[in-house]
């Protein structure tokens, strides 16, 4: 009875682990292809933000790139050694991303850590160069997850003796998943946004978020007391069940099901590219073999999850007392039995109180779990097999387990420095100096979605506006996600993210001197420069040939309402806010541009020479920008989920 229950075991850890990593894949696969389509206006050689402007090749020519390879290193500074310009050099990283995700989808084999090990410093380059248009949290969320499936990933089941070390490596994912949604619920709370605490936040979030989706708008429309319920619920989701993470498997089960059922809704409302389909893909490790659907089960002998009147005992009092909490918490009322009121019933006092209690609960409960993960996998290592065979296993989780013991070390760094400072101070210093060491990989870093609720007087947004004439003519340009005509519905995008439009969404929330990047999109504008065009409705340009002068207007748009929809037909209605740059041309913005450090007018001096890359990638690139990214991205995965299912 213990080699069968062992086996199942076995079976249960390899297929989380095997599912996991082909998941992965996939974000993989969406990231690369995402940013393929978009690195030559984005950061190419004519692009807004050039990565010869940005490594300063200008000033100092190609013998700055010895020490720009030590201050950002990256497989891009390395083209001159393949005869390669830094556009094509890229499109060679970016292809080879796709490549080798494509693999490790279709094949188990190729999930291992090598071929991890080269997606993750293919994605690490291309974020080095990316300067603002990949500073966000999914890309570092990204390289972090894509650093763990180094671990994860075996080099094969008898060397890495999965039954061993898989639920270690597994932990650290269930680890990374606790500090990314506990640490987004509680800088909700810290930054003393007012809409936060008073429960008003997704009354503006539909509405204000960067790229809606069509439901977004009828989200907006729901009852105030219906979206206070769901700031509530959201609280509950990202505070309270994370720590049911690391509880028996019932309680897994359903805080699992919790943070499916959390994203599924963020993804109907909002377009957040790869982002949330990869903190489900996180969310993997809360589960075993035997909680997936039988088709999916590595082997027909392993039975569903059975449930023990004392897993029910446990789960039922665990949500008990949160519901409980939540109800004394917020004040949880059924007013006219017709709806549920609702409002924050503790002062900021009593919650930096909670922080400091809840920030060592959290740490003290992830030391214990890793703790009994390890002790468990040492019990398993010597379950059956030859004295050799146990000692190599013992060795196994061992040395994963100090893996583990680092990575979780260190993480505490950027998790308790961003919610309480007195803990960040007391960690050892040996921590802090792992960490400083670490840090430039990106493999351990802080998290907080939507801090701060913006666009509560109204959706921010710029509008470009072209003309040859500084007194007539003046017509806007259209982008091809983000909102601008007031009777064109948003957009479903996932997993594209068009990274231009989101930029101009955080450009809104601040004044254009603090977004030179801004001013060299419009000089790329002023230019009728086509890489750029292409990131924008190039089909309704207002000068198809080029205008002499461009400004920005600000707005704030708000959704229309149900009778004026009906009536008007429009999504948005918008009011004038201030002119946020005034009539520039292209001598105006180039003084700016050469005082920030963006030298446009300047060519690359690194010049592609005759190789095997020199056909091949432009006739890629032209391939493939026949259709649009997010066609591309569904045909292309849809292609290999076939590959995938038939093997």
């Amino acid at each position: 009875m213990g080699k069968k229950k062992a086996e199942k075991t076995m079976s249960s850890v390899i297929n989380t682990r095997d599912f996991f990593l082909t998941c992965m894949g996939f974000i993989y696969l969406f990231a690369f292809t995402s940013l393929y389509h978009q690195l030559p206006g984005l950061i190419g050689d004519n692009g807004i933000l050039p990565v010869h402007s940005f490594a300063q090749l200008n000033k100092r020519g190609l013998s700055v790139l010895d020490e720009v390879i030590n201050s950002k290193p990256s497989l891009v500074w390395f083209a001159p050694k393949l005869g390669l310009s830094f556009d094509y050099m890229m499109d060679l990283i970016a292809l080879t991303g796709i490549l080798i995700s494509s693999l490790v989808i279709i094949s188990k084999k190729a999930a291992n850590p090598i071929l991890f090990g080269a997606l993750y410093i293919l994605y690490f380059s291309l974020y080095q160069v990316g300067q603002e248009f990949l500073w966000f949290q999914w890309d570092i969320l990204l390289l972090e997850a894509g650093f763990l499936c180094i671990i994860i990933a075996p080099f094969s089941n008898y060397f890495n003796h999965s039954l061993s070390r898989d639920p270690i490596a597994l932990w650290l994912v269930k680890w990374l998943l606790f500090r990314l949604m506990f640490s987004s619920g509680l800088v909700k709370l810290t930054s003393k946004c007012p809409t936060w605490w008073g429960l008003t936040a997704l009354n503006h979030h539909f509405e204000s978020q960067c790229l809606p989706t069509p439901l977004a708008w009828y989200a907006h429309q729901l009852p105030g007391w219906f979206l206070k319920l769901g700031v509530v619920g959201t609280y509950l989701v990202e505070i309270a069940m994370p720590f049911l993470f690391f509880g028996p498997s019932m309680m897994r089960r359903i805080s699992f099901w919790s943070q499916i059922l959390f994203q599924f809704f963020i993804i109907l409302t909002g377009n957040y590219n790869f982002f949330n389909l990869l903190t489900i893909v996180l969310c993997l490790p809360l589960l075993q073999d035997s909680d997936f659907p039988k088709f999916m089960r590595r082997s027909w002998r392993v039975r569903p999850a059975k449930r023990s009147s004392t897993d029910l005992m446990v789960l039922s009092s665990s949500l008990c007392f949160l519901f409980f909490w939540t109800v004394k918490l917020f004040n949880l009322k059924i007013e006219n039995s017709s709806w549920i009121s609702s409002k924050v019933n503790f002062n900021e006092s009593e919650f930096k109180l909670f922080i400091t209690k809840s920030v060592h609960a959290s740490i003290t409960v992830g030391l214990f779990s890793l703790g009994f993960v390890i002790i468990r996998s040492i019990y398993r290592a010597i379950q059956k097999g030859s004295l050799f065979t146990q000692f190599c296993r013992i060795l196994n989780v061992i040395f994963y387990g100090l893996i583990a013991f680092s990575i979780f070390t260190i993480s505490l760094i950027p998790f308790a420095g961003q919610l309480d400072k007195n803990i960040y101070k007391n960690i050892s210093p040996i921590a802090h100096e792992w960490h400083q060491k670490s840090n430039p990989l990106i493999i351990t870093n802080s998290y907080g979605l939507f801090r701060q609720m913006t666009g509560v007087d109204g959706r921010p947004e710029l509008i470009i506006e072209g003309s040859n004439n500084l007194e007539t003519g003046w017509k806007e340009y259209h982008f091809l996600y983000k909102p601008g005509k007031l009777n064109e519905a948003p957009k479903f995008l996932i997993p594209h993210q068009p990274r231009l439009d989101w930029q101009m969404w955080f450009a809104s929330l601040s004044e254009y001197e603090n977004n030179p990047w801004l001013l060299s999109f419009i000089y790329r504008l002023i230019t009728n420069e086509k890489s750029v065009i292409n990131l924008i409705d190039s089909k309704q340009l207002p000068y198809p040939s080029g205008v002499k002068h461009v400004r920005v207007k600000k707005y704030l748009y708000h959704y229309t309402n149900s009778t004026e929809k009906s009536i008007t037909g429009t999504w948005w209605k918008r009011e004038f806010n201030k002119m946020y740059l005034p009539p520039v041309d292209k001598e105006t913005i180039s003084k700016y541009l050469e005082g920030s450090g963006i030298h446009l007018k300047q060519r690359n001096p690194l010049k592609l020479t005759e190789s095997n890359y020199s056909w091949l990638l432009p006739l890629i690139r032209q391939l493939v920008n026949q259709v649009s990214p997010n066609v591309f991205i569904y045909t292309f995965a849809a292609c290999l989920l076939s590959i995938k299912l038939i093997n």
